[in-house]
């Protein structure tokens, strides 16, 4: 047999015979594959991948009715949770303003007739409080 036609029969021999070695790293990169998908996964999504952020309906409501008004100066709802609202109370002849109430959210201040209110990640209603007659002062 020549010398030529042994190197490749050894090589055939070879290439047929040969067991895979196992690859050491391979859990390791299979774990990192997967915890970046799992990140990926978690992380929350914004307004640069095209869609709309949630966004919340604001009801204003006086308490009583006849009280006075609650009034929404910054007059764009629904608001994306976060959102700064002017909100603003007047009240009607014999009542006096006493602050103002909300389930979530918050109020700058909630005792004056003129505030902010932040928004929430809910729907819901801000009511302005109103007491029939005078208020005396401490």
């Amino acid at each position: 047999m020549n010398e030529t036609l042994r190197n490749q029969r050894i090589a055939k021999e070879d290439t047929v015979n040969r067991v895979p070695i196992p690859d050491k790293h391979l859990n390791a990169r299979i774990l990192g594959i997967l915890l970046i998908t799992a990140v990926l996964i978690a992380l929350p999504t914004g307004c640069d991948d095209g869609t709309t952020p949630t966004e919340y309906s604001l009801t204003m409501l006086a308490n009583p009715g006849v009280g006075g008004m609650a009034t929404d100066l910054t007059g764009s709802s629904p608001y994306t949770a976060g959102a700064s609202v002017s909100i603003k109370a007047e009240a009607a002849a014999g009542y006096e303003f006493i602050g103002w109430t909300a389930p979530a959210g918050t109020f700058d201040d909630e005792y004056a007739t003129e505030t902010t209110f932040t928004m929430p990640a809910q729907d819901l209603t801000v009511t302005t409080n109103f007491f029939q007659g005078q208020l005396i002062a401490d």
